[in-house]
């Protein structure tokens, strides 16, 4: 019989800090994508203790976070250690969760919009925000994934990977 933790599918969107904290490894059921309720965002709990290199985003891991003002949070990142943009990554806070891209496509008016969305979301002024790390509690290929922003990045369109505060 399986147990109670083979069975559980969420939407990647809808984990919480909780969830990761009971597994710090959710990996994408890319197998059960036909399956009624399901599509390319349903995760399930993972019991992998490392990930392999090029995972390129399969999982999603959790991670230890530190302000620039030195507090410490908890957020995850995408299982991809090329990069901080394919890394995506996202902190926690109360019953938020706060990601760290802005796509590249929005005029600046909504950048500075979502910009105080998420200063608002997170109640600290950018410079006890940033420079912000994030470094994954489960090794990928040997080691942790470890990514410093300074600011909140571009995913995409003619501004990608710049950094804005």
């Amino acid at each position: 019989m399986a147990n109670q933790s083979q069975r559980i599918r969420k939407q990647m969107f809808d984990l919480s800090a909780t969830d990761f904290r009971e597994c710090a490894v959710w990996e994408f059921c890319l197998d059960e994508e036909g399956l009624e309720g399901q599509d390319e965002t349903t995760v399930r709990p993972s019991a992998l203790k490392e990930l392999p290199s090029n995972s390129m985003g399969s999982f999603l891991v959790a991670a230890d976070v530190v302000f620039g003002d030195g507090t410490k949070g908890f957020g995850y990142l995408f299982s991809d250690e090329r990069d901080v943009i394919s890394a995506s990554p996202a902190v926690f806070v109360g019953d938020k969760k706060v990601q760290f891209q802005i796509p590249g496509s929005l005029s600046n008016e909504r950048v500075e919009e979502r910009k105080g969305r998420y200063y608002t979301d997170i109640g600290m002024d950018r410079q006890s925000i940033f420079p912000i790390s994030f470094t994954s509690l489960i090794p990928v290929a040997g080691r942790p994934m470890s990514f410093v922003l300074d600011g909140f990045i571009f995913n995409g369109g003619p501004r990608k990977g710049q950094t804005i505060r």
